[in-house]
């Protein structure tokens, strides 16, 4: 009896220790991309009448969960103010300041939290054909004036391009900074300007404006081969692979985009491969991503058609439409900076539309330190 006895005093007080009870925890450390957590918590042994502290620890993880500030790290915010000129995200690991009119020199203007500035100006969107490697420009940036969207952490440009109805979104994460080009409606089939659909890309020109020099590497992005809706092989044979670089700025980097629809749940991030590369061309730095149009065709031509008649594909005299065995480029706009701050949008719906590449400038990725106490995600890691 006595053993019964003891065993179930023992059983009593594992009991009432183990009492789950509220518990308040504290950050007792922070990093750039962590915080410890620590609760401690007093048990008297019912036995002995003494009182013990039993500490609890974890490690919550998250990409860019901290800034510093005053030399001290503090939890980072997503959270976009609108100012006189545009807008800005000033309380992330990083700043990004977003221009009223997208259209003007240098709009997203973004500073990387070891100090380096990366000022760009999307240019618009191409064909670019692989196999013989003509180009031509099918839309071109025009003013499009920025809205904050309910998030507070979004901005979109409506109606951004000249020729194609598109749009451009801006999301600001703690771990990056995503640039969205949005098609709302079908875009020429390369066929229609002398190119081979199997063979060619669709790439979106992004310039940056006097950017620091980049580390870069070179990777091949590795892809299926795309099938019509009978199941056969739409990509050539003579279709070179895709590559991806990878720029990096020390403490960010520009790493692979993505393709997806927007508003369909069932496929909204099906992978596709797109690559991209840094590029000088006609003394301009510009960063050049792509996507194989055959993996794209499908969702492409599931947009709605275009509602409006386009410009005539005969070339003229600037970019525009104008096939060519070499890039070419519009000239670089003078419009002026406005003073007028972002529109706040009504609505939070992006609704339908295919996002054919996502430019992604997040934090470099590094290997962290093992920790003792267990961790908890609270947000995208690298």
């Amino acid at each position: 009896m006595k053993a019964v006895y003891c065993s179930s005093l023992v059983a009593w007080w594992l009991a009432a220790s183990s009492q789950a009870q509220p518990q308040n925890y504290s950050v007792i450390e922070r990093g750039p991309h962590h915080s410890v957590m620590a609760s401690v918590t007093w048990t008297t042994n019912p036995i002995t009448g003494k009182t013990f502290a039993r500490t609890n620890c974890y490690t919550a993880l998250a990409t860019g969960m901290n800034r510093l500030q005053d030399n001290r790290w503090v939890p980072a915010s997503t959270e976009i103010e609108v100012v006189p000129g545009g807008a800005i995200a000033r309380n992330a690991a990083y700043t990004v300041s977003f221009a009223a009119n997208l259209a003007a020199p240098g709009a997203i203007d973004c500073t990387t939290p070891d100090g380096k500035r990366l000022r760009s100006s999307i240019i618009g969107l191409s064909y670019f054909d692989a196999a013989t490697g003509d180009s031509v420009l099918i839309a071109e940036l025009k003013d499009s004036a920025g809205e904050l969207l309910p998030s507070g952490n979004q901005v979109l440009y409506p109606a951004a391009f000249t020729n194609l109805l598109a749009d451009v979104l801006y999301t600001v994460t703690r771990a990056g900074l995503e640039q969205c080009i949005i098609l709302r409606e079908q875009p020429p089939s390369p066929a229609e300007f002398g190119l081979d659909p199997r063979t060619t890309r669709l790439e979106v020109l992004t310039e940056f404006l006097d950017p620091p020099i980049p580390a870069i590497t070179t990777a091949v992005v590795p892809s299926r081969a795309a099938r019509s809706s009978q199941g056969t092989q739409v990509t050539a044979a003579s279709d070179p692979p895709l590559t991806d670089q990878t720029v990096s700025f020390g403490a960010m980097q520009l790493r692979r985009g993505k393709a997806f629809m927007l508003g369909d749940q069932t496929n909204s991030r099906a992978r596709i491969a797109v690559g991209k590369s840094w590029q000088t061309m006609d003394g301009r730095t510009v960063l050049v991503e792509q996507v194989k149009y055959p993996a794209i065709q499908p969702q492409v031509e599931a947009l709605p058609a275009p509602a409006a008649p386009r410009q005539d594909h005969s070339p003229g005299q600037g970019a525009l439409l104008r096939v060519s065995p070499h890039r070419l480029l519009p000239p670089v706009r003078m419009a002026a900076h406005s003073t007028n701050s972002l529109l706040l949008a009504r609505s939070s719906s992006l609704g339908k539309g295919f996002v054919p590449i996502t430019t992604y400038l997040g934090a470099r990725r590094t290997s962290r330190s093992r920790r003792t106490q267990p961790t908890a995600s609270l947000g995208p890691c690298i």
